[in-house]
């Protein structure tokens, strides 16, 4: 779990919605970095909080605190028993995956445009992801 196993990693997604009041670049790629951070976490702490891990090499990826843990964490989503239950586990993966998406198309693809549209679906996606395991809790 984080260094800090009491922060609240929704914070992190109400920092973002308020990045996007301004339609400042800055503000944007931000935002985008933001929500994908705050899902991550969140969905990266539930796993290892409820012991779920799939198999031993995502465990261990999991575990790592290399950017391997980005990986495991929507992997195991994807495929973990526990966690697809009507598929909501597919469903986070997906979500997690197209959030990384979009704040690796905001913070390495250059030039990138429509930022705001990628922040809102972003946004969306994010709290997709909070709803979604308050489901699973």
């Amino acid at each position: 779990m984080s260094a800090s196993d009491d922060f609240n990693w929704y914070w992190l997604h109400e920092l973002g919605s308020l990045l996007l009041s301004s339609d400042d670049e800055a503000y944007l790629r931000t935002a985008i970095n933001r929500f994908y951070f705050s899902a991550f976490c969140e969905a990266r702490d539930y796993l290892i909080k409820n012991k779920i891990f799939y198999n031993d090499k995502f465990e261990k990826m999991l575990r790592s605190g290399s950017g391997k843990v980005h990986s495991a964490t929507k992997n195991i989503f994807r495929n973990a028993i526990e966690l697809n239950n009507e598929t909501i586990g597919l469903d986070i993966g997906n979500a997690l995956e197209a959030l990384r998406k979009n704040r690796n198309k905001v913070d390495y693809e250059s030039p990138s445009k429509n930022f705001k549209r990628t922040a809102l679906e972003s946004q969306d996606d994010s709290l997709f992801v909070f709803n979604a395991l308050n489901k699973l809790k």
